[in-house]
């Protein structure tokens, strides 16, 4: 049902986007940027937001293991991490059509392999740590 609520968020914004920002030629980045901004608490997929996030986090002290969720593992902040919950981002993304295609290059290339660059600039070496590691 998430997964659905969230299309239904995409392709509105899309939506938006084709009908007001193209027509006024606000860029991509600007268009998102301002969708962004619109509120959704008014709105049913606001209300199911709001519903997940109004429910308590109660965290004992005598759990030995971190949460299936992800709740609790933050001592200040229980929410932070858990499952289904929203966050923010440090940078805005970047994609193609500024809502969820992913970015191309911007000479019109394809993009290099994403696992070639990782392996180039990494190695693959087997350095165990004989203070932390009892094998």
């Amino acid at each position: 049902q998430h997964g659905r609520d969230a299309l239904v968020v995409v392709r509105a914004s899309q939506h938006i986007g084709n009908k007001y920002c193209y027509r006024l030629g606000i860029n991509d980045m600007n268009c998102a940027t301002q969708v962004s901004k619109f509120s959704l608490r008014p709105t049913s997929l606001g209300m199911k937001c709001a519903a997940h996030h109004r429910q308590a986090v109660f965290c004992s002290e005598l759990t030995r293991f971190r949460s299936l969720d992800g709740s609790c593992n933050h001592p200040q902040h229980p929410a932070w991490g858990q499952a289904l919950t929203a966050y923010k981002r440090l940078l805005p993304p970047h994609y193609d059509d500024g809502f969820q295609s992913p970015r191309g290059s911007r000479l019109n290339r394809e993009l290099p392999n994403a696992r070639l660059i990782s392996t180039t600039l990494s190695e693959n070496r087997d350095l165990p740590d004989s203070s932390v590691t009892l094998a």
